[in-house]
């Protein structure tokens, strides 16, 4: 699910705070004028991510694509919105492999949507010095979540090219990329 990151900072006394981060680092956040993954359009990681969970053609991943943000909805609502199409319903039954892929492409997503803009790159870059811990959320996605973004940051700040890192992730095995995320140091 989504939601802001943290930024952790350090008064001068040793307490830690947590400032809300950036809004790049929300996987609700509602992208204009969108991104692309998978020779598709996408208005956010969540949407992508609750339509790819689901079989290529099958109803449920064409009407999650096709969900637009209404006029006024924010980010939230509408990431939760997507999210509640991405619940498995009636006939519609997630992909064989979700499991095992869904960490490997909730980072290629948001690969995907950092590569689209250059404001939303600057935006994370400049959190680095500040560890960036993701909300609370369903399962373990606190700990993914965070992960993938301070990831992707130090990608950033290597200067790499993230549509050439799209392509070495997505010939990835799911555990490797799972075990890379796990190595990140904040």
């Amino acid at each position: 699910m989504g939601g802001r990151c943290y930024i952790l900072t350090v008064e001068d006394d040793g307490e830690i705070t947590r400032i809300q981060g950036p809004r790049c680092t929300d996987n609700f956040q509602i992208v204009n004028p969108g991104f692309r993954y998978l020779d598709s359009e996408w208005f956010s990681v969540e949407q992508a991510f609750q339509a790819i969970k689901f079989p290529d053609g099958s109803i449920a991943r064409l009407e999650i694509h096709g969900t637009a943000p209404e006029i006024g909805e924010s980010d939230e609502e509408y990431g939760l919105r997507a999210w509640l199409l991405g619940q498995p319903r009636g006939d519609s039954t997630v992909r064989d492999d979700w499991e095992q892929e869904k960490v490997k492409v909730m980072l290629l997503l948001n690969l995907a949507k950092y590569a689209s803009d250059a404001n939303l790159q600057d935006e994370l870059v400049a959190t680095d010095g500040f560890t960036i811990e993701a909300k609370e959320s369903t399962a373990n996605w606190k700990h993914w979540n965070g992960c993938t973004q301070i990831w992707i940051r130090q990608i950033l700040m290597s200067q790499d090219d993230l549509h050439t890192t799209i392509r070495v992730i997505e010939n990835m095995n799911a555990e490797d990329v799972e075990y890379m995320l796990d190595s990140v140091k904040s």
